[in-house]
């Protein structure tokens, strides 16, 4: 029919049929029932070893599309007998075998397979899965890093699984490992996962590795546009604690430096612990700053206040210490080391009444009475025995009688 459909020659037409005829005398059809046994193909000889190959590749994917799995299983192993290379037959088989549910089979299939290719990348995935299905993380990872990159990062929501799974497991380095990469990998989790990373690396007693990924962490909440200044405040706390930890002074007090200006509602907490620092580590310079930033946030912090009015005192800067007890007596009037001091500037003036009016103050404080008590002695020397029976009978030589009206 296609001959009489067009017109040709006859000549062409003749030869048309002769090459038709040829065609047919060589073609045996492809004997797809489900009966044929291995025994039967291995006794056909009119088909090359690539036929074999062609028609077994269809027929195993004929039935395993119509999910008839023995014949795909059998069909499978025919085409192996021909093409044993073919790896991807193998990840065939044991995605069926994982249909049927029988996993032990399964993986033995795949990884016949990956030691065809090692980076097949869907018998390493599908690897993965069962090795992760049957709680074996450490397992999955060996084989999730083969393909991680693969893909256009197709299997990267794969990786994440399998690191999750790592740091439940307690697995915590190679949960590291993995979180490192997908950090690396996909900016989008960048922020969660520098974050995470630090809190892991802290746990584990890395505080410079925790610090270098709360860095990077920091980087992207700045550069992102709507980022809570909450969010930054937590990171540079963080970053002060693990600096301090670290013996990074300087460091910490740049960071708690800049804290205190970020979150000025709650500078206090931040200037106490750059007091602490800098009298561990002698700097009087900056313990000065740190303590004045305590006592204003806190006017009624007179311990920082009076320490501050002490430093003032040490240097010889009068005029300094003076403000500063001034401030504080200002807030709690009777405090007995705020008076003393009051009473250590008025005595270096030569005000020698006022020095010893603001120490007998402070002696009505137990826990300062031996202390004022000296330092009126420093300035007024205890009476001998005799001077003080004179003092008694004659009375005070600087009192003065008034008489009634």
């Amino acid at each position: 029919m296609l001959i009489a459909k067009y017109r040709y020659s006859p000549e062409c037409r003749l030869s048309i049929c002769a090459w038709l005829l040829a065609v047919g005398a060589c073609w045996t059809p492809l004997k797809v029932d489900s009966a044929e046994e291995p025994a039967a193909e291995a006794g056909a000889t009119t088909f090359s070893t690539a036929d074999s190959t062609r028609k077994y590749r269809y027929l195993a994917k004929t039935a395993r599309e119509r999910k008839d799995h023995d014949k795909a299983l059998r069909y499978y192993d025919l085409l192996l007998r021909y093409d044993p290379e073919y790896a991807a037959a193998h990840y065939f088989r044991g995605k069926i075998f994982v249909e049927l549910k029988d996993y032990a089979s399964a993986k033995e299939s795949l990884l016949a397979g990956i030691g065809l290719d090692s980076l097949h990348v869907n018998s390493n995935a599908l690897l993965c899965r069962l090795y992760l299905f049957e709680g074996k993380a450490d397992s999955s990872q060996a084989y999730v890093n083969r393909i991680r990159d693969l893909n256009g990062g197709r299997y990267r929501s794969l990786q994440r699984r399998i690191a999750d799974a790592l740091r439940r497991q307690g697995l915590t380095r190679d949960a590291i490992a993995q979180y490192a990469n997908l950090a690396a990998a996909d900016s989008s989790q960048s922020v969660e996962l520098c974050d995470l990373l630090a809190t892991l690396c802290r746990d584990i007693g890395e505080p410079a590795e925790a610090l270098s990924w709360l860095r990077r962490l920091l980087s992207h909440q700045e550069q992102a546009v709507s980022a809570d200044p909450g969010d930054r405040i937590e990171t540079l706390q963080e970053m002060a604690f693990l600096q301090q930890q670290t013996g990074a002074f300087d460091d910490a007090l740049a960071t708690l430096e800049r804290l205190a200006q970020m979150d000025s509602t709650n500078t206090y907490p931040y200037y106490s612990q750059m007091a602490a620092i800098a009298e561990q580590t002698n700097r009087p310079g900056i313990e000065k700053t740190a303590l004045a930033g305590m006592a204003t946030a806190n006017p009624k912090d007179v311990e920082s206040t009076a320490a501050l009015a002490e430093l003032f005192l040490i240097e010889g800067e009068l005029a300094g210490a003076e403000e500063w007890v001034g401030r504080g007596l200002a807030a709690v009037p009777l405090d007995a080391h705020l008076q003393v001091l009051k009473g250590d500037i008025m005595a270096r003036r030569g005000l020698e009444d006022e020095a010893i009016a603001a120490f007998e103050i402070a002696r009505d404080d137990p826990d300062w009475r031996t202390v004022a008590q000296q330092r009126i002695w420093q300035l007024r020397p205890p009476e001998t025995e005799e001077e003080r029976l004179k003092r008694a009978f004659f009375g005070r030589p600087d009192s003065v009688e008034v008489a009634p009206e």
